[in-house]
């Protein structure tokens, strides 16, 4: 009833406003009382729940994510993200941006929760599907989790190459509507992220150009060069920094389609 919400909102407050309150709710096993909450049949409690959860991992050490994601487990938060109430969906993949967000052990949490990190990108993706009525603002949000996993090692970007996310981006990208500006944005992102070289060795370049070679493929490099005139300035400066990426990967003159330059006589 009001009562429990009410506690339930002290509890999501108290827990972003104090660290060391972070560490008693874990301690204390209050964790697993908000847990039984995001199973509410009220949406609002749900919501409220995962909001809770979401304060909890803020800027959290590991330990206190680990416990988090040990007591909701995936399968809990695979049920979140298709709630037939898209707050609490949102919420979900708020949770998920925040968790693998920072370092690549966070993504590694992620990634062994999910018992692999094809299923953790797969499950994700599967909200992506253009076809079906979706509120762009999860769209946005689960774009960004896939591009905080495509920050990390050439084996994360793998995950997000393999698990269904390349053939999604042109779609996406395709949005130009204006509530889907954030949705292009992120996308972007992904793309820019995947190619990105952060050491100049053989290894990483060699990986970053097989991935550049698989998105032109499919025609994301040509997408990007039609979107160079954005009505979001943001969506523009992101495009901008990925066709760099494309062309120093893959060189100047090479065709955004992927035909062979036409050389002068």
């Amino acid at each position: 009833g009001d009562s429990l919400k009410a506690a339930a909102t002290s509890v999501c407050n108290l827990v972003l406003d104090f660290s060391k309150v972070t560490e008693q709710v874990v301690k204390a096993k209050v964790l697993g009382n908000i847990v039984e909450l995001t199973r509410s049949m009220d949406h609002e409690l749900r919501c409220m729940a995962v909001s809770t959860l979401n304060n909890l991992v803020y800027q959290a050490d590991l330990h206190v994510k680990a416990a988090t994601v040990n007591a909701i487990g995936w399968p809990g938060i695979c049920e979140l993200m298709h709630d037939p109430d898209e707050a609490v969906a949102c919420e979900v993949f708020t949770l998920l941006l925040t968790l693998c967000h920072r370092a690549n052990a966070d993504i590694d949490l992620m990634v062994a929760s999910a018992g692999g990190g094809l299923e953790l990108v797969r499950q994700i993706a599967g909200r992506l599907d253009p076809c079906r009525p979706c509120s762009p603002v999860i769209w946005k949000q689960a774009l960004l989790v896939l591009s905080n996993i495509a920050t990390g090692t050439e084996e994360h970007k793998g995950f997000v190459m393999e698990g269904g996310v390349p053939e999604l981006l042109v779609p996406h990208l395709q949005q130009r509507t204006p509530e889907c500006e954030h949705s292009r944005l992120a996308a972007a992102w992904i793309v820019i992220n995947l190619l990105y070289c952060e050491t100049p060795e053989p290894s990483t370049t060699s990986g970053a150009r097989a991935r550049a070679q698989r998105l032109q493929a499919l025609g994301v490099w040509a997408q990007l060069e039609s979107m160079q005139d954005d009505p979001s300035q943001d969506v523009q400066e992101r495009v901008t920094t990925a066709l760099w990426s494309f062309k120093h990967l893959l060189g100047e003159d090479r065709d955004p389609q992927g035909a062979a330059p036409i050389l002068p006589d």
